[in-house]
């Protein structure tokens, strides 16, 4: 049986609204996701907490890996994590 295997990713933004605003004198932390260069940027400046950045490299890798082993009739996990680095300042 030949078969298609299709190695993607889904990307969505997702945006929570508040009731009410913090109240005066409170320390608010903004952490992104996904360590581009903007974010990196930001980070340095002050402007945001964190930020968490995926690693492409390793995801890359991982699907090659993973799509090497389906070839071969080879069992694969469901779900395979990789790990996210956090940056700050």
């Amino acid at each position: 049986m030949n078969r298609i295997v299709v190695i993607g990713s889904c990307n969505m933004d997702i945006v929570v609204l508040a009731d009410k605003r913090p109240a005066a004198g409170k320390t608010i932390f903004i952490v992104g996701f996904d360590g581009t260069a903007d974010a990196d940027k930001a980070v340095k400046d002050g402007t945001l907490a964190a930020t968490i950045a995926q690693q492409p490299d390793q995801m890359g890798k991982i699907a090659i890996d993973t799509a090497q082993k389906v070839i071969k009739g080879e069992a694969v996990e469901a779900k395979i994590p990789v790990d996210l680095k956090v940056v700050t300042k």
